[in-house]
């Protein structure tokens, strides 16, 4: 194992203290609002909100609470401990993670007591070779730039899960497509859940969605992309799809994702990567009830990981008869309003000064009006509003629902 104090390179404390120092800077002598300051940075909202306390602070100052340039030297105990519980969940054919925050749950479950760090336990079990750090990811941040509202998702809706198609898979040696579908909740209590299904269909969609809220509580919104599973018809203007009838009569506002956008579905398409590298591609399976029996282990696993525990009843947000799409304004036409969107098969001209960036389009029913707003500063600004009247047989279908 390497030594506990091994030194942090003197250059990433350097670049730190310039980070801090810029971020200090654009805030008192640019007159930079923390926002801004963490899109040009590419920093946390932690991190702004601390260096931009008072006017000319001491960047050199750690607080970290041991000597700068070095890492936190860690108990023999605890690092016995990491690698013990790691190394069970590794041979535990039940578990299917083992990484820093799968032995973190598995501390507190076990001990009943809070584990350390979640940096401490991954430091420990790279420097015991027990994983391979990963490689950074690049940081693009141009969703922000371009106003995807994701404060909005996380303000507006209250508690909301996504949801995808996974498939189609296939067993080695056999023709027939296998099918799954995947939900997933980033905002608390977190979990990622997932079922196998016999087609991507609105049919198995809603199937699934029902199963969904008796096991973990009905959520308050379900997002989804904009396939005809959830979105409907291609052909009808303004219609209301049997999707979307089925969330209002259980009470939960459906969402649509930005079409050709894949980060717009952010959570779970992380989550099929998980799906794809901790379970399908781990093990071959002989049928498909073998991939039934593991996909319950997995379930329960994840859960587990994420330390879930399901939402009281009635804490939910107030419900609103109301249809979200999340959409990128594009160039489509000429003169003033030189934008559009595309919403049920209805072209809404947008002022050009929008073009590309992404919109909040809210659909009314109750009152047959449609919202188009921009998220700015983390709050909706509403830049057109215009009837949107429902398709004649689709309203009368709404009255029946109470």
């Amino acid at each position: 194992m390497k030594s506990a104090a091994n030194a942090v390179p003197h250059e990433f404390e350097k670049k730190r203290e310039r980070l801090r120092r810029r971020c200090n800077d654009l805030h008192f002598k640019d007159g930079r609002n923390k926002r801004e300051i963490r899109e040009l940075l590419g920093v946390s909202r932690d991190f702004v909100t601390t260096w931009t306390k008072e006017r000319d602070q001491d960047v050199l100052v750690d607080g970290r609470g041991w000597k700068k340039g070095r890492r936190r030297s860690v108990a023999e105990e605890t690092v016995e401990l990491v690698k013990k519980i790691h190394d069970e969940l590794e041979a535990d054919p039940q578990e299917y993670f083992s990484g820093p925050n799968a032995v973190r749950s598995a501390w507190e479950l076990r001990h009943g007591d809070a584990a350390p760090p979640l940096r401490t336990i991954g430091q420990i079990l790279q420097d015991t070779g027990r994983t391979k750090p990963r490689r950074a990811r690049r940081r693009r941040g141009g969703a922000a730039y371009l106003c995807y509202p994701e404060a909005s998702l996380n303000s507006e809706l209250g508690r909301l899960v996504e949801a995808d198609f996974i498939g189609p898979r296939y067993l080695k040696g056999r023709g027939k497509p296998i099918h799954f579908l995947g939900f997933s909740s980033k905002s608390p209590p977190k979990f990622r859940h997932y079922r196998r299904i016999q087609s991507q269909t609105g049919a198995e969609l809603l199937a699934g969605a029902d199963a969904l809220f008796e096991r973990f509580g009905r959520p308050d919104a379900l997002k989804m992309d904009n396939a005809a599973a959830g979105l409907g018809t291609t052909s009808g203007v303004r219609c209301i799809s049997s999707a979307m009838f089925h969330l209002f009569e259980r009470q939960v506002v459906p969402v649509f994702s930005v079409p050709r956008k894949p980060f717009s579905q952010a959570s779970i398409e992380g989550n099929n990567s998980v799906f794809a590298r901790f379970f399908w591609n781990r093990r071959e399976f002989a049928d498909t009830r073998e991939i039934d029996r593991c996909l319950i282990d997995f379930n329960e696993s994840s859960l587990r990981l994420a330390a879930y525990q399901k939402p009281p009843a009635g804490t939910g947000a107030r419900f609103e008869l109301k249809v979200i799409f999340l959409r990128q304004v594009l160039d489509q036409t000429q003169g003033r309003e030189a934008g559009a969107i595309q919403l049920l098969n209805t072209k809404i001209p947008i002022r050009k000064e929008y073009i590309n960036l992404f919109v909040w389009a809210e659909w009314r029913l109750q009152d047959e009006k449609l919202l188009v707003q921009v998220q700015r500063d983390e709050a909706l600004e509403t830049i057109k509003e215009i009837n949107f009247p429902i398709h004649p047989k689709s309203r009368k279908r709404l009255l029946k629902i109470d």
